[in-house]
């Protein structure tokens, strides 16, 4: 990071990004990882078949799943509470937009 030529204050410094994290080579995968890492952590497992399928069994036998599409997450659960839960634990870790049903 570099400030910004002809901005000089003594009480604020800002500062502008040389390179976009966004233009990174390496910002998916650590992306994903992330993610990976969180949703594993809250009960989660993934696929053998397909790493972007993520299910869950619930304490009533139910299944719950969750598929990742680059940015986009498709969840399914028989019970709206569980399903509330998991968007508020998600929320709570990543910033989300509620696209509403598929």
């Amino acid at each position: 990071m570099e400030q910004p030529k002809g901005f000089i204050e003594s009480d604020q410094v800002p500062y502008q990004l040389r390179k976009s994290l966004y233009r990174l080579k390496q910002a998916p995968k650590q992306w994903y990882k992330k993610f990976d890492n969180f949703i594993e952590s809250i009960g989660f497992s993934k696929s053998d078949e397909d790493p972007c399928l993520f299910s869950k069994t619930t304490q009533d036998g139910s299944h719950f799943f969750l598929i990742l599409y680059v940015d986009d997450m498709l969840l399914s659960d028989r019970h709206v509470g569980e399903l509330a839960d998991l968007v508020r634990q998600l929320r709570l870790k990543f910033a989300m937009k509620d696209l509403g049903s598929a």
